[in-house]
């Protein structure tokens, strides 16, 4: 790769292809670098390459993924380049005795393109996110009890209002949280009721509160007029 002056930051071979058929690489990409670097790999043994810009953790594979989801159309990032030599321990080549294998291998150009701007392809940083904590959603396996099929929707709505009612405003996690057992859709449901009614608000951290309350947010005002 340095040898066809593409800037590397990193390259990783990846466990799951044997730390041999996949590629992940992490380039400094100029214009028409990404194809450069998916075309070079692919003269290798390398059969699939991912290219992403270096702002990426190759060593993370959410974040390859989502550069994957965010920065690649298929029908223009996505290069398959057929009849190229191919290592024998590939199970699903078509092997013919005496001949040499070929295969057909595939690049992924996920770097950011160039004709676009940069600040469309930043993370989005969500308020309060490091404050939340949403362990008991995702790793209590024996939350969702039997109740949760006969839980009183409009019951446990107004037990939602009571709540806030005698509370500071709380995150929707926090809501959940109070009662997961009852299942979350049932909670989303009964929130709804609340918001048919007129009666949720949010506070200016984007807490749940009741409307009439002392911390409701002020709504935007449009600096246009009818």
């Amino acid at each position: 790769l340095r040898e066809a002056r593409i800037k590397v930051k990193d390259v990783k071979c990846t466990p799951g292809a044997s730390g041999f058929f996949h590629a992940i690489i992490s380039i400094e990409a100029k214009p028409g670098d990404g194809n450069i670097a998916l075309m070079t790999a692919l003269t290798t043994h390398i059969k699939h390459a991912v290219v992403v810009d270096d702002d990426v953790d190759i060593q993370n594979p959410m974040e390859v993924e989502w550069a994957i989801a965010t920065r690649v159309q298929a029908d223009k990032d996505v290069v398959i380049v057929r009849n190229l030599s191919a290592k024998p321990l590939d199970p699903s080549l078509d092997v013919v005795t005496g001949t040499l294998p070929t295969t057909a291998k595939m690049g992924i150009d996920a770097t950011m393109p160039a004709h676009l701007p940069r600040e469309r392809f930043a993370r989005i940083k969500y308020l309060m996110e490091d404050e939340l904590d949403v362990s008991h959603i995702l790793n209590d396996d024996t939350a969702m009890s039997e109740t949760a099929e006969e839980a009183d929707i409009t019951q446990l709505a107004n037990d939602i209002e009571q709540l806030l009612s005698g509370n500071d405003p709380l995150y929707y996690s926090e809501i959940v949280k109070q009662y997961w057992t009852l299942g979350l859709q049932n909670v989303g449901q009964a929130l709804s009721i609340l918001h048919g009614k007129g009666v949720l608000w949010k506070d200016h951290l984007g807490r749940l509160c009741l409307r009439d309350s002392a911390h409701a947010a002020e709504p935007p005002t449009s600096k246009f007029t009818s």
